[in-house]
């Protein structure tokens, strides 16, 4: 379904329930467990030299770029597609496998109903495992410098978390990306290795362009690295009509930084197809700011206002809202805030993405308590009350589906009372360790979690 905004005719897609019934169908024609991203997406580090097929699944080194092709075609992509087409469920995915036991559409329905894979699905079973498959959706990061430390976040995607652990080590948690952060595969390489990714990738770029749907650019923060400007100087240079480009940003810029970025949003959006900016944002005010650790959230809105006030035309503007064990409280308002902004800018299509955090398990919504879903219901029904139509901006049903599909996951009923136990024991050690380090104070920033961290601190041998 399909409509366009009033004021310039941007062609919106609003992907509605019936569309992800017939997506879902289509895949399970070939095998319950076949999913396009496998084939057609993949996000590429090339700082440390790792891969993956999308944003959800663990990242693994690649053995031989060979000459870009095995930046994406990896051994271990190539067996997991193996497992697909026979109707087995690759382990590295779990996070769609325990949506769709829950009954509900995982992204293995929502990234292959997306335009840039949808179209594929005769190629990719043409390319059988698809050892020189070109991705038609590239993520592609250059460097890990970022100037945040996210809560949820690591040394691997973020020099200033790396900073960090280098200095005060891991956190004293049972279970910890950062206990991994010493293992060689984690860490940006060295200069002359990150040189030869780099080079890989600019000699597969030639051939990789022609198939692209979409070029997205992460990091890090992406405006801290020149590569990011340097590609996108390459694409004004040479324009690919054909690509929608898209760029990951936290948007904490300094104003110099800012208005570079702006300026190039602007020149990019005459050479590319479309240009999409993706933020991350789980929540709003002082809570925003504790769970995004250097984030100044007014700072944070007056960019974003800029944004779709300076920048020419229409673009896509994508809110990536991950729903973790602290956003729940924030969740309403910072859809409400998303709903005033979808009416002031018409001229611009404004999205929100839902993913749940997995890990660490002990930042997720599976540590909570069964009261806390009175926070996600509200939002939900908000988003309910503001479906989007062809007279009003709102939220489209698949984007509501995505923040439904949370609910079962707070306060699960398949976690032993071991393992929850465990977790907020963690929870409790991270965070106050995170305050420790960082200055802040949990219970003044979150007074809703008052009681639930009184019973997470104590220390009780669990009844059976």
């Amino acid at each position: 379904m399909q409509h366009k905004s009033a004021s310039v005719g941007v062609e919106v897609k609003l992907a509605n329930l019936e569309d992800l019934r017939k997506t879902k169908d289509q895949l399970d024609q070939t095998s319950p467990s076949f999913c396009l991203a496998k084939w057609k997406t993949a996000t590429i580090h090339l700082f440390n030299g790792n891969t993956q097929s999308c944003h959800h699944v663990p990242s693994h080194a690649i053995s031989d770029p060979n000459g870009g092709y095995g930046l994406h075609n990896t051994p271990q992509k190539i067996k997991q597609r193996q497992q697909m087409l026979s109707g087995q469920r690759p382990k590295g995915c779990e996070y769609c496998w325990k949506v769709e036991r829950a009954g509900q559409f995982s992204d293995r329905v929502h990234k292959s109903q997306e335009d840039f894979a949808a179209s594929s699905l005769p190629e990719v079973l043409k390319s059988k495992l698809g050892e020189n498959i070109f991705p038609s959706y590239l993520e592609l990061a250059f460097e890990n410098a970022c100037q945040f430390r996210c809560m949820y976040c690591s040394p691997t995607y973020s020099s200033r978390w790396q900073k960090e652990i280098d200095q005060y080590g891991p956190y004293p948690t049972l279970s910890s990306l950062f206990q991994t952060w010493q293992s060689r595969h984690k860490k940006p390489l060295p200069p002359a290795e990150q040189q030869k990714m780099i080079d890989a990738f600019w000699l597969w770029w030639p051939k990789l362009r022609q198939h692209l749907k979409v070029l997205r650019i992460t990091g890090g923060e992406p405006f801290l690295s020149p590569h990011t400007f340097h590609l996108m100087e390459h694409l004004i240079r040479e324009p690919q009509p054909h690509i929608d480009f898209g760029i990951n940003t936290n948007m904490g810029f300094t104003p110099v930084k800012f208005e570079k970025f702006l300026s190039q949003i602007r020149d990019l959006q005459a050479s590319v197809k479309k240009v999409s900016i993706f933020t991350s944002i789980d929540s709003v005010g002082k809570q925003a700011e504790y769970i995004r650790y250097g984030l100044n959230f007014s700072d944070f809105q007056k960019n974003i206002h800029k944004t779709l006030t300076m920048a020419d035309g229409g673009f896509t503007l994508c809110f990536m809202v991950t729903v973790n064990a602290l956003s729940l409280p924030g969740l309403k308002p910072l859809l409400q805030w998303i709903i005033e902004l979808k009416k002031a800018y018409p001229q611009h299509q404004i999205n929100v993405d839902l993913p749940y955090l997995r890990q660490p398990q002990y930042l997720s919504v599976q540590i909570l308590s069964d009261d806390f879903k009175i926070w996600l219901i509200e939002a939900i029904d908000f988003m309910k009350a503001h479906i989007a139509s062809l007279k009003n901006p709102g939220f489209t049903e698949a984007e509501v589906q995505k923040l439904q599909r949370i609910l079962p996951f707070v306060a699960p009923s398949d976690l032993s009372k071991l393992k929850i136990l465990l977790l907020r024991r963690d929870f409790t050690k991270m965070l106050t360790e995170y305050d420790r380090r960082k200055g802040c104070d949990f219970l003044s920033t979150f007074p809703e979690y008052r009681n639930f961290w009184q019973q997470s601190s104590v220390i009780k041998r669990p009844s059976f």
